[in-house]
């Protein structure tokens, strides 16, 4: 439930000392009602994620995930929130829904759920009715993503790279083939792993065999999915370090920019390129070539540019992110922001194409940024806090802004695109927050090894008294590829 928030003001003139009193007992019993924070009140916060502003600007739909304790696992939901202010609407109740994305012209959600098995392609009219499946793949779907014009949808899924049909004349994935295979992989009693090369294991599970490719698809669920990666033995977007943002469509909705890890030994690269390939189908087109990794790649509205940021640096994973544009015609790329010591994330174009938009982290908190889209230009900083994830509305009006603290999860605010006039559109864990009490932390700065300046924060304990000792609980990072953040 949303819990109003109200500037409050008192002003007391000529009042009785009992009545001071009394007012004075009343706050202090409300600050003793708070408690330190437990495991259940942890567990019982909402995750909001994968937020995303509707075409005209005025809602904003979004992920809210909720651990189950008996199902041990999050209960992920889609919901709906007005910009301008107002209660939230819950659009979905199956726990098993997320990813959600709008149509161009507004009037529906794809989204990603779970409900009947393997995840799949859902799409929801925002006129009412239930949602429908679009896709029926064997093997699941992860991200999904509409073009521009509205008429494709493009989605990952991970399958085997030799079950190649081309029964249409061209290279496409046999979805029999790889159900098939992961049907005997299920029904062998052999549960050993097999490893053949590197990677094998990544984090929570291993690799063996298949690989994300990308297709595309009607948004009714008409035709065949195509394989636009078909036959690649390679992971789109990179299953070590890819995301969402390693995949984008061309402002005329005819191309897909993507990032790929092609290096034989995976395991001991660190190294990405960007590749295009047409909607229509073709073979991939490699882009850049440098021996660092190249990501988050974004088209400039006008067509004539794709924005991605870059590490410069083989073999060297927490190297600085720059931010690089790319020259569609020319074919050659530019450092924007070598003179910005700082690494940038979450790139966005405004509209007239001039000006980039994207995060970096600086001394606890991640602000936003924005810089003219030529070389040499000094980043400007906008919005500053921990920001997790930004979006630019379509008339570059509004920028849609996801925060937290160490005193907050995760929620939505937005803000002019000039950083200006922050507000808070959801309230999901406003009623639990309003019980705990949870220390801001403090910042200072250190002088360490060769005359290093280490920045740290310093929480205090609950209910801390200035008179009492406490033990004290040191965190170190090891770095530098992030920092312990106020998040």
């Amino acid at each position: 439930m949303r819990t109003s928030v109200h500037k409050r003001a008192m002003a007391c003139i000529a009042c009785a000392g009992v009545a001071a009193l009394a007012i004075l007992t009343a706050a202090g019993a409300q600050e003793t009602a708070k408690h330190p924070i437990t495991f259940d009140d942890l567990i019982a916060m909402h995750r909001i994620a994968e937020a995303e502003l509707s075409p005209d600007g005025k809602w904003v739909a979004y992920t809210a995930a909720t651990p189950d304790m008996e199902a041990n696992r999050n209960a992920t939901n889609l919901w709906m929130a007005p910009v301008a202010g107002g209660d939230a609407i819950e659009l979905t109740r199956t726990g098993k829904d997320s990813s959600p994305k709008w149509s161009p012209d507004g009037k529906k959600i794809a989204f990603l759920s779970a409900r009947s098995g393997d995840s799949q392609v859902y799409v929801l009219s925002m006129d009412g009715g239930e949602a429908h499946p679009v896709t029926k793949i064997s093997t699941g779907v992860d991200i999904v993503k509409w073009s521009p014009d509205g008429k494709t949808l493009a989605f990952t899924s991970s399958v085997y790279p030799d079950c190649v049909s081309r029964s249409s004349g061209s290279p496409n994935n046999d979805d029999e083939c790889n159900k098939k295979r992961n049907d005997e992989k299920e029904k062998n009693k052999v549960k050993a792993h097999v490893a053949e090369n590197l990677l094998y294991r990544h984090w929570t599970h291993w690799n063996e065999g298949p690989r994300a490719h990308l297709f595309v698809i009607a948004p009714d669920g008409s035709g065949e999915a195509k394989d636009l990666t078909a036959g690649a033995n390679y992971d789109v977007p990179p299953d070590q370090r890819g995301e969402e943002s390693d995949i984008n469509f061309s402002p005329d909705s005819k191309e897909i920019c993507f990032t790929a890890v092609t290096d034989k030994v995976e395991a001991t690269s660190t190294n990405g390129d960007l590749f295009t390939v047409p909607v229509s189908g073709g073979e991939p087109k490699r882009i850049t070539t440098q021996p660092g990794f190249d990501g988050n790649p974004v088209y400039s509205p006008d067509g004539k540019y794709i924005a991605y940021h870059a590490q410069l640096t083989a073999g060297y994973e927490a190297d600085r992110w720059r931010v690089m544009l790319y020259d569609r015609a020319s074919r050659k790329s530019e450092n924007l922001s070598e003179g910005f010591d700082r690494s940038a994330t979450n790139l966005a174009w405004s509209p007239d194409s001039k000006t980039i938009y994207f995060l970096a982290e600086n001394e606890t908190q991640q602000p936003v940024y924005a810089m003219a889209a030529r070389p040499g230009a000094t980043p400007k900083k906008l919005v500053d806090g921990f920001n997790s994830a930004i979006e630019l509305s379509e008339d570059g009006k509004t920028l849609l802004l996801a925060r937290t603290s160490l005193t907050m999860p995760a929620e939505l605010f937005v803000a002019a695109s000039d950083g200006t006039g922050l507000q808070q559109v959801t309230h999901m864990n406003d009623a639990l927050l309003a019980k705990l009490e949870l220390k801001v932390p403090e910042t200072f700065w250190f002088e360490a090894a060769e005359g290093a300046k280490v920045q740290a924060m310093l929480i205090r304990p609950p209910q801390f008294e200035a008179n009492k000792k406490y033990p004290l609980l040191v965190l170190l990072h090891g770095g530098p590829q992030t920092m312990w953040s106020n998040a």
